[in-house]
């Protein structure tokens, strides 16, 4: 068993048996690559950096003394936004734990999703845009100014920032077919194959759903609500 309070990295079973400590420091994204374990360490007096650890935690090290988000990531490469010296999209390639630039801009949240990177362009007001990995052409998906967002097998979810009518909504991956899904303001945007969640903003317990594909039909996801409730009377 794993206090709710207690910092760090660990592994269990699937039944939270045979625990095992990564790391005791606090930690943020991780994710995994293959046969490595990615995640972001923060230690007092050295800031964020980036480390890779084997399954096992034999070879545990920094792989870069930098902030680096590892959550967009295929075969094997990190696609990130910025360097402590530069703005642009960069690669960082987990199997010998080095940085190359793939392009220039200002580029934040990137996204990867089949052989496009999809991100918010800080230089044109937040617009949502996508570019090819291939070639790096790079196309406008939306006019709207996207608080945060997330890519689905089929859709994009974002939620459009508007001083008036600010709405959850979602479109196709190329930005087709724009459609409100709730309006207001949400935050949280998570993708499963069969629901987009997402939170009412500043709500830890406000969880709504509607079906990823198809159809648009928003519910509340009373199960997450419950769970809160019963964690804040214990």
């Amino acid at each position: 068993f794993l206090s709710q309070n207690v910092a760090g990295v660990y592994r269990t079973t699937k039944e939270g048996r045979n625990a095992y400590c990564f790391s005791k420091d606090l930690t943020q994204i991780i994710s995994l690559s293959g046969n490595y374990l990615l995640y972001q360490r923060f230690k007092g007096g050295e800031g964020m950096s980036l480390f890779k650890s084997d399954l096992e935690g034999k070879a545990n090290e920094m792989a870069v003394d930098y902030e680096i988000n590892p959550a967009c990531i295929q075969n094997g490469i990190v696609y990130f936004n910025n360097t402590p010296d530069s703005q642009g999209l960069y690669a960082f390639h987990v199997d010998n734990n080095t940085v190359s630039s793939v392009a220039e801009g200002n580029i934040w949240f990137p996204i990867i999703q089949g052989g496009y990177i999809y991100y918010m362009n800080a230089d044109d007001n937040y617009r949502l845009y996508r570019m090819e990995l291939s070639g790096h052409s790079t196309e406008k998906l939306t006019d709207d100014r996207v608080d945060n967002f997330n890519v689905g097998q089929n859709y994009i979810y974002y939620q459009k920032n508007d001083p008036s009518q600010p709405a959850m909504k979602r479109m196709g991956l190329d930005g087709l077919n724009p459609e409100i899904v709730m309006n207001g303001n949400f935050s949280n945007i998570n993708l499963t194959s069969t629901f987009a969640y997402f939170h009412a903003f500043q709500s830890r317990t406000e969880l709504y759903r509607t079906p990823v594909n198809g159809a648009i039909n928003v519910t509340p996801f009373t199960a997450a609500m419950e769970a809160a409730r019963q964690e804040q009377t214990k």
